[in-house]
C-alpha cells in the first residue's frame, strides 16, 4: 500500500492572503472592480485592516492577484489539455476547448476575467498585456518548432489572443450566460487562418465540439432545477455561512448555522465538497490546523437558481469573532 504524503500546513500569511483573494471575488459579484475598496474587502473576509495591509499594498494590488489567481487557475486546467496533443492545431483547440469549460464551469470567473477586468486599473491592464503576450509567444513558438521552415506572420499570435479575448468579452456583455464551448469551431478558424490558411479555417468550424466533461454536467446540475443534493434549510443556511464568512472553520460555521452536532457538521461539510459546492483552503485537522472553507461559484448558483434567502442570523464581524473564539 502506497503511503500519501501529508498535504503541507498553509503558512498562515498565506492562509490570510487566500482568504483575502476571496472575500475579494465575493464582493467583486456585486460591485465593479473600480468601486471595490479595502473596506469593503475586509468587512467580507472578517480580518483586520492590518492583514490587510500585511498581504497587499492596495487595492488595486489585491485586484490584480485575483486576477492573477483566477487566469493561473484557468491555464492549469487547460495545459494538461493542450499538452497532451502533438500537432500544433490539436494542441491549441484543447487547450483553447478547456480553456471554455472552465470559464464555462466558472461564469463569475468569468466575468471577472473579460469584463471587469478591462477596467479594473493599470496594474491589472499590465498583468492582461503580460498575458496576452505569454499566450501568443507560446502559440508562435509551439508552430514554429513543428514547422520550422515557415515563420509565423509579424504580430500573428497578438492579434488573435487579443481578439479571442474581445470576442469572449462582448458575448458575455450580450449574453447574459452565453455557451462559450460553442464558439470553439468559430474561434479556432480565427486561429488557424494565419497561419494555415483557409482551407484549415474551414476544417475546424466543420469539426465537432467534444461533450462537456463530467465536471462540467456536474456544474450545470447545479443549476439546473434539480439540485445535486437536496437542498434544507440546515443546507442552504450552512452555505449562506461560508459566502458571508470565507475561511471558517467547522466549529465556527456550525455555531453560525446553528448546528450543535460537530459529527454532522462534518459529514455535511464533507458531501457539500464532494459536490464541488465548497471547497477547504485550510490544512485540515490531520495537521493540526482547523479547516477554511470557502465556496466554489457552482454553489453560489446552486442558491440563486433556488430562489435561497437563507439568512445566518447574526452573523456579523462581531457574531463570527465570538464564535471563533469558542
Amino acid at each position: 500500500m502506497t503511503d500519501t504524503p501529508p498535504r503541507r500546513a498553509v503558512p498562515t500569511d498565506e492562509f490570510q492572503r487566500r482568504r483575502l483573494l476571496a472575500a475579494t471575488l465575493a464582493v467583486a459579484r456585486d460591485h465593479e472592480l473600480d468601486t471595490i475598496t479595502v473596506s469593503r474587502v475586509i468587512r467580507q473576509a472578517h480580518v483586520s485592516r492590518r492583514t490587510f495591509y500585511d498581504c497587499f499594498e492596495n487595492c488595486g494590488d489585491c485586484l490584480c492577484a485575483v486576477y492573477e489567481d483566477t487566469v493561473e487557475r484557468a491555464l492549469a486546467h487547460a495545459r494538461p489539455a493542450y499538452e497532451a496533443q502533438t500537432r500544433w492545431v490539436d494542441r491549441a483547440r484543447a487547450g483553447l476547448h478547456a480553456a471554455l469549460d472552465f470559464f464555462e464551469e466558472h461564469p463569475e470567473l468569468a466575468r471577472l476575467c473579460f469584463i471587469q477586468a478591462t477596467s479594473a486599473g493599470e496594474q491589472t491592464l499590465v498583468t492582461r498585456a503580460r498575458l496576452i503576450r505569454r499566450l501568443a509567444e507560446r502559440l508562435d513558438e509551439d508552430y514554429a518548432a513543428e514547422r520550422p521552415s515557415r515563420v509565423p506572420p509579424e504580430l500573428a499570435g497578438l492579434a488573435i489572443v487579443g481578439g479571442v479575448l474581445e470576442i469572449l468579452h462582448i458575448r458575455l456583455i450580450a449574453a447574459k450566460r452565453p455557451r462559450l464551448p460553442e464558439l470553439l469551431g468559430q474561434l479556432m478558424a480565427i486561429v488557424v487562418l494565419p497561419y494555415l490558411g483557409s482551407a484549415a479555417a474551414r476544417r475546424e468550424l466543420a469539426r465537432p465540439i467534444p461533450p462537456p466533461s463530467r465536471k462540467q454536467l456536474g456544474a450545470s446540475a447545479a443549476t439546473a432545477t434539480r439540485p445535486p443534493m437536496r437542498l434544507t434549510y440546515r443546507t442552504l443556511r450552512v452555505l449562506s455561512v461560508i459566502a458571508e464568512s470565507p475561511g471558517l472553520s467547522n466549529r465556527a460555521i456550525g455555531g453560525l448555522a446553528g448546528i450543535k452536532d460537530q459529527g454532522q457538521m462534518s459529514k455535511l461539510l464533507s458531501r457539500l465538497s464532494e459536490l464541488e459546492l465548497i471547497a477547504n483552503d485550510g490544512a485540515g485537522q490531520a495537521h493540526g490546523a482547523a479547516n477554511a472553507w470557502r465556496l466554489e461559484p457552482a454553489a453560489a448558483q446552486l442558491m440563486q437558481s433556488v430562489g435561497s434567502r437563507a439568512s445566518a442570523g447574526s452573523s456579523g464581524p462581531d457574531r463570527v469573532q465570538r464564535v471563533i473564539r469558542q
